[in-house]
């Protein structure tokens, strides 16, 4: 295959997974998708992905993957590390989605520009103080790498760029300087990896007419696009959003941008929350079509105590 989406997940993730997978059904048809199992709790993924055509990659490919990762992050989840594999996956040229992201349009200009710019990395979003601490180490990865922070929950390339004996090669290199990153894991060694490299890192939103799509930002919407209210550095005007990412979100009503994750979930009724088991207790208002939880009555209590508390404090 020349190109397609290769994702992660497993049953601990399903809501997130069946909302990722059914957005990118909508939008981009049969573009071709592969699941990179965390492990083998996949009951409800199997199910779930034979009813999107979605290939799972076997866990048996991941082996020394999995030892190599044992090694490096001994208290991390077994497959945190196994979104590396997509740069020796099915696929030529891909985008890897975490299963917290939405597809609000289609994803094929996306993989357009991956082939376009091979072998170049592709991201959405990037931030340095989500990778390297400040001090020396980031000053000379920014100076003599051209350090981005790259985002590791959506990103483009090209197959070859990374095998598993390059990750595995930066090992040592890296445990002498790991106190002076933040410990994110997979993310902090991706971006690690590829400065090292020197592999060429463009942004999407350099490329094309779309913004970054982190889900703590604010949008708004015009003729039916997702519009982002803030720009992106080499922006000089505001663009669609191709995909939204909930990084660090925990999956409840309280998350930003709940009703549009839930309208690609499958429904805005009580049935469809409840099916979601998710969250506190939902109620759908018929009156207002508003979605809230339904508080206990001490945690009740404890918010109207809040509330009176800050008034009386403002009154002094």
């Amino acid at each position: 295959m020349t190109s397609g989406i290769c994702c992660a997940g497993n049953d601990r993730v399903h809501n997130w997974l069946v909302t990722m997978l059914t957005s990118v059904r909508r939008h981009s048809g049969d573009v071709p998708i592969t699941l990179i199992p965390f492990d083998d709790n996949l009951a409800r993924t199997r199910r779930l992905c034979r009813r999107m055509d979605v290939e799972i990659l076997p866990t048996v490919a991941f082996a020394e993957l999995d030892a190599f990762s044992r090694t490096l992050l001994p208290d991390a989840p077994i497959g945190l590390m196994r979104r590396f594999s997509s740069f020796w996956g099915p696929y030529e040229h891909f985008i890897y989605l975490d299963a917290d992201v939405v597809a609000v349009q289609s994803v094929r200009p996306l993989l357009g520009a991956v082939e376009r710019y091979s072998p170049h990395v592709l991201y959405l979003d990037a931030n340095l103080d989500e990778v390297y601490k400040p001090g020396p180490l980031r000053a000379k990865m920014v100076t003599e790498h051209n350090a981005r922070g790259i985002n590791a929950g959506v990103f483009g390339g090209t197959r070859g760029v990374l095998s598993l004996d390059v990750v595995q090669g930066f090992f040592d290199e890296y445990a002498t300087v790991a106190g002076d990153t933040i410990p994110l894991a997979d993310q902090t060694y991706l971006n690690y990896v590829l400065d090292r490299l020197g592999v060429a890192c463009l942004a999407f939103t350099d490329v094309l007419d779309v913004s970054g799509g982190w889900a703590g930002h604010r949008y708004h919407t015009e003729d039916g696009a997702l519009i982002a209210s803030r720009l992106a550095p080499s922006q000089t005007r505001a663009a669609p959003v191709a995909l939204l990412h909930w990084a660090g979100f925990a999956l409840t009503p309280a998350m930003p941008h709940f009703r549009l994750w839930l309208s690609y979930r499958g429904g805005r009724g009580a049935r469809a929350l409840h099916a979601a088991r998710i969250g506190a207790p939902l109620v759908y208002d018929r009156l207002t079509g508003r979605v809230r939880a339904r508080l206990k009555p001490r945690a009740r209590l404890a918010r109207i105590s809040a509330l009176l508390a800050r008034r009386t404090s403002a009154g002094e």
